[in-house]
């Protein structure tokens, strides 16, 4: 599984220009995950081991894995299917946890924040999302599960938008376990709410 560098010409991609620590230039993505690609890779991986450490249930690994990488095909065709005619081009988010996915489905990011959750956006960070939140007539903007959201609330509230969550996928809560939530689950949960964003048929 290779992590993608985000470099000037991906960060064109990404849509946001160079602020400070926040900026994501020449550093590697690690939301390698919403890549179901490299998820297929994770499922070998994981199955090669497994059988490494018991190979007496060899076969039941193998057809969990295939089922698990049937499930992948499945979801990889909905995400095109839902991405696939849109009205608008681009999310807005508090950090750019979305590269992989965003690079796979043809849609851009536009991100108060670089790759780092934590850093402290700039004014200028603030000017360039409220312009592109009017630019693109954007229905909503997210945060991050698991990160402040008190910077795009108040975005929120100056442009008189709805505001939401995606899931990063990188941890999960109480209430995800609670509700058994699976990797599909969570994926499918993002995608209805990046459809409403970019206005999808």
């Amino acid at each position: 599984i290779s992590l993608k560098h985000v470099n000037d010409e991906e960060d064109e991609h990404d849509g946001h220009e160079h602020h400070g620590d926040a900026c994501s230039h020449s550093q590697f993505d690690p939301h390698f995950w919403f890549d179901v690609e490299n998820m297929k890779d994770v499922a070998e991986i994981i199955t090669y081991e497994f059988i490494r450490l018991e190979p007496n249930n060899k076969a039941l690994y193998i057809d969990n894995k295939k089922k698990y990488i049937k499930m992948l095909d499945k979801l990889d065709s909905v995400y095109k299917q839902k991405l696939e005619t849109c009205a608008l081009d681009t999310i807005i988010t508090n950090h750019n946890a979305f590269f992989y996915l965003s690079d796979k489905y043809g849609f851009k990011v536009s991100s108060l924040k670089g790759l780092s959750p934590d850093s402290e956006p700039s004014p200028k960070d603030v000017i360039r999302i409220i312009d592109a939140i009017e630019k693109l007539q954007a229905p909503i903007i997210f945060f991050e599960d698991f990160s402040s959201n008190k910077s795009m609330r108040e975005l929120a509230t100056r442009a008189n938008i709805k505001i939401d969550s995606l899931h990063t996928l990188g941890n999960t809560t109480k209430k995800d376990a609670e509700q058994n939530l699976t990797y599909e689950d969570i994926m499918l949960q993002n995608l209805n709410k990046i459809q409403g964003a970019l206005v999808c048929q």
